[in-house]
C-alpha cells in the first residue's frame, strides 16, 4: 500500500508540473494552452497475388506469408490506421495470378493479423472471377477484424469509409478508373472513378479529414498524366485534404494542389513482378493532429522507398524491406546482385519522380 501511495504521489507531483508548465507557456506566448493527440496513418500500395507468390507461401504445404511485410511489421502496427490496396479478389479455388487473379483466404487473414485496418477493394483486378468472387471477397473481408471499402453489396450502400479514431472523424474514398471485367450492373457494385462527386460531397460533410485513394494513371510511367492532374485539382476543390494513388505498379511523382498533397502513385506493395522499378515501392506515414477545440488538420508526411526482395534473394520467401535499412547491409543478400539492383532503382526512380526517400513533408493547417 505504502508504494502504491509514493507511486501516486509522485504521478499526482508530475502531473501538476506538466499543467504549469503547460500555463506558464501559455503565458509566455500569450495563448490558451491546448491538448492535442497526433493520428497516424501508413499506407501502402499494390498488394499483388501473383502465381509464385502463392506457391511460395505454401511451399510446405501450409500457408506462411510470415516474411512478405515481417520488416514492415512495426510500422504498420503503430500506426492508429495502416491501409493497402488488395489487388486481387478472394475468389477460392483455384487460385491464380495474373493475368485472372484469385488469391487465398490465408492471404488476407495474414494482412489482418498483421494490423492492417483497411484493405481497398476499387481496382482493375478485383472483378476477375466475376461478381460471385466479389461477392466471396467482401464476405471473407467481413469474417476479419478489419475494414474495407471500394465495393460494395448493393449500390444504395455506395458510400465512404467512416472511421472514428481518436476524436477524429476520417473519410476514406477509394475509387477505380474501371475494372477488367468491364461495366456491370450485377452486385456487389465497383466504386469507379465516374463517382467521385457525390461520394466525396458526401465525405466532406460528414468528416474531419477526407483521404481519396484513386486507382488511376499509366501503367509503369514515373510522372503522373494531364488526366490525373485535371482530376485531382477537382478533388482538392471539392475538399479533399490527401489524395494518394494506385494501380501504375511504379512510383510516381508528388505534388500539392490549391494545399492539397497528391501522391500520385505508390507503385506495389509486394508483388512477383520482375521490372526493376515495379519492385521499388513506397510507404506513406502521415500525420494528423487533433487539437481539442479546433479542427483537424494535416502536420506530415514522411515517405519511405521500400523493395520487394525475391524467394532465395534475401529470405527464403518474399521480403519487403524498408532501403534505408538496409543500404549498409550489403552482407545479408544471399544474392549480391540484388543489393546493387536495389541500389540503382533507388537512385534511378528519385531522380525520375523528384521525390527523395525520408525526407519530411510539412503542411500548413487548413
Amino acid at each position: 500500500m505504502r508504494h502504491r501511495i509514493v507511486a501516486l504521489l509522485v504521478f499526482c507531483l508530475l502531473t501538476v508540473e506538466a499543467a504549469w508548465a503547460q500555463k506558464d507557456l501559455a503565458r509566455l506566448t500569450g495563448l490558451p494552452p491546448q491538448r492535442e493527440d497526433t493520428l497516424t496513418l501508413y499506407i501502402v500500395g499494390d498488394i499483388m497475388s501473383h502465381g509464385a507468390q502463392t506457391r511460395s507461401a505454401f511451399r510446405s504445404g501450409r500457408a506462411n506469408y510470415s516474411t512478405f511485410f515481417r520488416h514492415l511489421e512495426s510500422r504498420i502496427r503503430e500506426a492508429d490506421v495502416a491501409i493497402g490496396n488488395l489487388e486481387f479478389p478472394l475468389a477460392g479455388k483455384p487460385y491464380t495470378g495474373y493475368p485472372a487473379f484469385s488469391g487465398p483466404d490465408e492471404y488476407a487473414s495474414y494482412l489482418d493479423s498483421l494490423g492492417f485496418d483497411v484493405l481497398l477493394t476499387a481496382n482493375n483486378h478485383i472483378l476477375d472471377r466475376g461478381s460471385e468472387g466479389l461477392a466471396r471477397t467482401l464476405d471473407r473481408l467481413d469474417s476479419l477484424s478489419l475494414f474495407h471499402t471500394g465495393a460494395a453489396r448493393t449500390d444504395s450502400l455506395r458510400h465512404p469509409l467512416l472511421l472514428q479514431v481518436k476524436g477524429v472523424t476520417l473519410a476514406v474514398v477509394n475509387l477505380t478508373y474501371g475494372t477488367n471485367l468491364g461495366p456491370t450492373r450485377k452486385s456487389p457494385v465497383v466504386f469507379g472513378l465516374s463517382d467521385w462527386q457525390p461520394l466525396l460531397q458526401e465525405a466532406a460533410a460528414s468528416a474531419d479529414i477526407v483521404l481519396v485513394l484513386p486507382h488511376w494513371g499509366l501503367e509503369y510511367h514515373s510522372v503522373h498524366a494531364p488526366e490525373q492532374e485535371a482530376l485531382a485539382r477537382e478533388m482538392a476543390a471539392a475538399g479533399a485534404h490527401l489524395i494518394v494513388g494506385t494501380h501504375p505498379h511504379v512510383v510516381q511523382d508528388f505534388d500539392k494542389l490549391s494545399g492539397t498533397p497528391v501522391f500520385y502513385s505508390l507503385g506495389n506493395a509486394v508483388s512477383n513482378q520482375n521490372d526493376l522499378p515495379a519492385r521499388l515501392e513506397l510507404g506513406l506515414r502521415i500525420r494528423i493532429v487533433h487539437r481539442f477545440g479546433a479542427s483537424p488538420f494535416l502536420l506530415d508526411a514522411l515517405p519511405e522507398y521500400l523493395w520487394c526482395t525475391k524467394p532465395g534473394m534475401l529470405e527464403d520467401s518474399y521480403a519487403v524491406i524498408p532501403v534505408r535499412d538496409f543500404l549498409d547491409r550489403q552482407d545479408a543478400w544471399r544474392v549480391p546482385a540484388d543489393y546493387y539492383r536495389m541500389v540503382c532503382t533507388y537512385q534511378a526512380v528519385q531522380a525520375a519522380t523528384g521525390l527523395p526517400d525520408h525526407e519530411l513533408i510539412t503542411f500548413p493547417p487548413y
